[in-house]
């Protein structure tokens, strides 16, 4: 399944970080996060596993330990948001023809996870 390493920014508008991009990592083990095509966020080192037993947990029901702010927990719109913020940036780099081969895989990852969020967010509206 397709993933990115969580280098994302803090989905709270109000924090410092906001709109920066930095490493997420697994609070009880310390290794890199990432986030997959099916919202999953995952130990990126390890097969380590969450509070609830597996070894994922959706990105909507993770409790985020930002260094900045003290916001933990964010709704899809919000998180959405966040990753719209990133991914702007990106296609900038990419239009002015400064972004890698690594980020232009990263974009195609993340394009499919704000697809799902958008999905994810309509499915709980009805």
């Amino acid at each position: 399944m397709p993933s990115i390493s969580m280098k994302i920014s803090c989905p709270n508008y109000s924090c410092p970080s906001y709109g920066k991009r930095k490493q997420w990592y697994k609070k009880n083990c310390g290794h890199y996060a990432r986030l997959d095509t099916d919202l999953d966020v995952y130990c990126g080192a390890n097969k380590c596993k969450w509070k609830n037993g597996r070894t994922y947990v959706k990105i909507h029901k993770l409790k985020w330990n930002c260094n900045n702010c003290k916001v933990h927990k964010h709704d899809l719109e919000t998180i959405s948001a966040s990753l719209n913020k990133i991914s702007s940036a990106l296609i900038k780099s990419m239009a002015k023809g400064t972004a890698s081969d690594k980020d232009k895989d990263f974009l195609d990852v993340l394009s499919t996870i704000l697809d799902k969020i958008a999905e994810e967010i309509i499915k709980n509206r009805k």
